[in-house]
């Protein structure tokens, strides 16, 4: 009996959530499992072990409904070991400073819709881990199936044709919205968990074909991310058994890659980083073992699903035209454009081989041609050559106006129509194209390689970097409605870590209090002008030391640290020499 109630808990701890003591709930979870036992009747895999199971389950569930404290008793004790666990994951602690040295510092690029790991050879080559499928890349995906088992990877994107509603993709857009769960089969699994699942697979498969353990990574994140959005790829990192030795901008590690910080002659790199959702151009300065970000752009919802909403779209359109079917049965299938969305993909990736890919939507065919392809996606591709002119307008505000080179980043840089359209708006300049699917991967093992293994008598070296804000920052000071103003404390781009002196004084006799609302942008310039690009974060009403005349002078300290966050903000009351401190309490979106 208590064999039987342990191996219950082991295998549905996540539905259970642990130490789960409502039997009504536990008898549900024994139900759900001999339901499924009883659906594997006919594989031949599960044929002979159904009757068996499904005795022992129902003996299990009777025991139970008798004496409902077995199971309290197990929870206690299941919970404590759980407990135990995670105080030995927690004494994994990264700690940049620390002399221990790794043999060996693996990096990851953990993608919105492929991630990827590698490490450095004994010959000083990058080499990205192949998975199980022999293939570079592993698509962030995990599909939550019947029966409480989880795949991650291809067999989980292959789900989203049979049962989408299982399967939890693009997790990566719901880094540092602390709210998100995605739920399957009446359990709700947080961020970090369903990320730990996509690091596992990664890791999995780099055991079973280094045969050695992977332990100390480097993972790479983008510009935009705030410590937030770090925080949680590490804990993450940390369910999945991985200690985070340290962290590096995708940008500069796809520098690292192309082999741009191997001396110390200047250069400036534009970087085109076309992923599967998103879309980010950084101009990378580097001179002297130092690399600085320039000005940061692009567009965080342009990505390659754009190009296959496109396929998909046509698809459906062609389908209804030559059936004379309404679009809205299609689209109302769940499975079949789930399927579609399969398709369309890898249409795609055909188009970048042949000249017309073959699609079929319930039976019926429908050809797509490259240039038809090239046509109805050329609004796409000219709004993040756009996006890219805009970011070069900002860079040329500071004084950069030649590059030396285009570096092409992301899977979806692999539509030739990507280069063809680069090399046509900037014909001087030298387009870097070379496995963009694996640059990012490689160069976060190159740095994890320098960290720990440098030789400075060989000239080994490791980048500095120099961060700018991906948002500007404003501040309004205010007393009513009636009377606001506003402050253009920091613009996009602006270097870190940074600080700024605000100003202001009170608006009325006796006033108690002052109103600090805090906002965004994407403005690059000091004009208030900006208030139409910018984005409210949050307000902050507080409470003077003592009530103060009108026109009395009142200074904001605005300080952001090197992750691009807000730190406390100090509000000076200059005539009685008193500080408030602030906090922001913001969630991390700069």
């Amino acid at each position: 009996m208590a064999n039987e109630i342990t191996n219950l808990y082991e295998e549905l701890e996540e539905e259970l959530n642990v130490s789960q003591t409502d039997v009504d709930i536990v008898l549900n979870a024994i139900d759900k499992k001999i339901k499924w036992y009883g659906k594997k009747i006919n594989n031949p895999k599960y044929k002979a072990i159904v009757p068996i199971k499904t005795k022992a389950l129902n003996n299990l569930k009777a025991q139970i409904s008798d004496n409902p404290d077995v199971i309290k008793q197990h929870a206690a004790t299941y919970a404590e070991i759980t407990r135990q666990k995670h105080l030995e994951q927690e004494k994994v602690v990264f700690d940049q400073n620390d002399v221990s040295k790794p043999t060996k510092v693996y990096g990851i690029d953990f993608g919105t819709t492929y991630s990827s790991i590698a490490f450095v050879d004994e010959f000083g080559k990058p080499v990205t881990v192949l998975n199980q499928f022999n293939s570079p890349v592993t698509p962030s995906v995990v599909y939550f199936e019947p029966g409480y088992s989880v795949n991650v990877g291809d067999v989980a994107k292959e789900a989203l044709a049979v049962e989408p509603e299982l399967v939890c993709s693009d997790v990566k857009l719901q880094l540092g919205k602390e709210d998100y769960v995605f739920s399957a089969h009446g359990t709700d699994y947080r961020l970090e968990t369903v990320i730990a699942l996509i690091l596992s697979k990664l890791v999995k498969d780099a055991n079973e074909v280094l045969e050695e353990k992977v332990k100390d990574v480097v993972i790479a994140y983008p510009v935009y991310f705030g410590l937030e959005e770090k925080v949680a790829i590490s804990n993450a990192a940390k369910i999945a058994g991985l200690n985070v030795v340290n962290a590096i901008l995708e940008p500069v590690a796809a520098a690292y890659s192309y082999g741009l910080l191997d001396n110390d002659a200047p250069k400036t790199v534009l970087i085109y980083d076309l992923g599967g959702v998103s879309f980010d151009v950084t101009i990378v300065k580097t001179m002297n073992g130092q690399a600085e970000i320039v000005a940061t752009g692009g567009d965080h919802n342009l990505g390659g699903k754009d190009w296959d909403d496109a396929i998909r779209e046509y698809t459906i359109n062609t389908y209804c035209e030559q059936t004379g079917e309404s679009s809205d049965s299609v689209y109302d299938d769940s499975e079949a454009m789930g399927d579609l969305k399969l398709k369309a993909e890898m249409a795609k990736k055909q188009l970048t081989l042949k000249e017309t890919a073959i699609i079929r939507l319930n039976g019926e065919k429908i050809e797509l041609s490259v240039e038809q392809f090239e046509n109805l996606t050329a609004n796409l591709l000219q709004s993040s050559i756009d996006k890219t002119r805009n970011t070069m307008n900002e860079a040329a505000a500071k004084g950069i106006t030649h590059y030396d080179k285009i570096l092409l980043v992301g899977g979806s840089t692999l539509m030739p129509q990507v280069k063809k359209r680069l090399e046509q708006g900037f014909p001087y300049t030298e387009i870097g194209f070379c496995d963009p699917c694996e640059v990012i991967a490689r160069g976060a093992a190159i740095y994890g390689k320098q960290m720990f293994h440098s030789n400075k008598e060989e000239g080994d070296s490791i980048v500095s970097l120099v961060p700018v804000l991906s948002k500007g920052i404003a501040l309004s000071t205010l007393h009513d409605m009636d009377n606001f103003i506003l402050h253009n404390v920091f613009v996009k781009n602006t270097p870190l870590p940074c600080a700024k002196m605000i100003h202001t004084k009170t608006i009325c006799e006796n006033q108690k209090t002052i109103c600090l609302g805090i906002y965004d942008h994407d403005y690059t310039r000091t004009s208030t002008d900006m208030i139409a690009h910018m984005s409210f974060l949050v307000s902050k009403t507080i409470q003077l030391p003592k009530p103060l005349p009108i026109n009395s002078p009142i200074d904001i300290l605005v300080q952001v640290n090197e992750n691009g966050l807000l730190a406390d903000i100090n509000i000076i009351d200059v005539l009685n020499d008193d500080v408030i401190i602030v906090k922001p309490e913001l969630d991390s979106t700069h």
